[in-house]
């Protein structure tokens, strides 16, 4: 039996306590392998300490599984590539060389006498490059600084090239409204305002709610996140929360989160 994906996330108000909160992680989850019949394979596990200090990344390890884990630069999970500083720059690099080939595809499908329509290029160019581009993207383009998402914006305005036939003296403005695509500042907040959204239609028992219903200090006055970016343009809609919750199917089964076990 397997089981893919499973993450921890351990603080401490030093890198030793968040060490040793992170073994004690491991350690636990490793038993509980073991007796539910799976094996942790310890060569695909994968440490990344999050914090603004270099210093705190170097040699630090843990065991898991009798194998020895570096912390890494970056960290894959579920097809995003976390960084340290969670600026996202490493994923937004890697989904430029993602989107790079499907704008070739893109290219090849446009032609003088044949090829796709304009209305028809914009609807492949929506859903083939765009989706490659934003793949779980609520969660880390509002938290990706100006320069980064920059890197996007040139993909997305030479899918625009591609659609309208504009060369790249053509204004962005103008390039960007004949394609009829949104600019990836203007997707930012458009993501984090309906992800906020879907959080606080959630249950209040709902971790994901109480993320989004928690106030919190920043850490840096530069970075933001989905429920700030949210929250901005909710205030710029005139959208007041609460939202209307979600009403769960019928018949469905209690989360287990809300369990409580004797």
């Amino acid at each position: 039996m397997y089981a893919d994906d499973t993450a921890t996330l351990c603080a401490g108000a030093s890198i030793e306590t968040a060490r040793h909160r992170a073994q004690q992680a491991a350690d636990t989850l490793t038993r509980w392998a073991r007796t539910s019949k799976m094996v942790v394979s310890g060569e695909k596990t994968q440490v990344l300490v999050l914090s603004q200090w270099p210093k705190d990344a170097v040699d630090l390890s843990i065991r898991v599984a009798g194998a020895r884990v570096e912390a890494r630069e970056t960290l894959n999970l579920l097809g995003v590539t976390l960084d340290r500083l969670l600026h996202f720059g490493p994923h937004c690099k890697r989904m430029r060389q993602r989107t790079r080939p499907r704008l070739q595809h893109l290219r090849r499908l446009t032609g003088r006498d044949w090829g796709l329509e304009e209305r028809q290029l914009r609807i492949v160019a929506n859903g083939y490059v765009r989706g490659a581009l934003e793949h779980a993207a609520a969660a880390w383009l509002p938290a990706s600084s100006p320069s980064h998402v920059e890197v996007l914006e040139r993909e997305m305005r030479e899918a625009a090239r591609v659609i309208t036939g504009c060369t790249r003296s053509t204004p962005t403005e103008a390039l960007m409204a004949e394609a009829g695509l949104a600019p990836v500042t203007a997707r930012k907040t458009t993501l984090a305002a309906r992800f906020l959204a879907k959080a606080r239609a959630l249950p209040e028992e709902d971790p994901l709610r109480r993320v989004a219903d928690a106030t919190v200090n920043p850490r840096l006055k530069a970075v933001t996140g989905w429920r700030t970016v949210g929250l901005e343009a909710w205030h710029m809609a005139g959208v007041v929360a609460p939202i209307e919750p979600v009403l769960p199917p019928r018949g469905r089964r209690p989360p287990r989160w809300s369990l409580t076990w004797g």
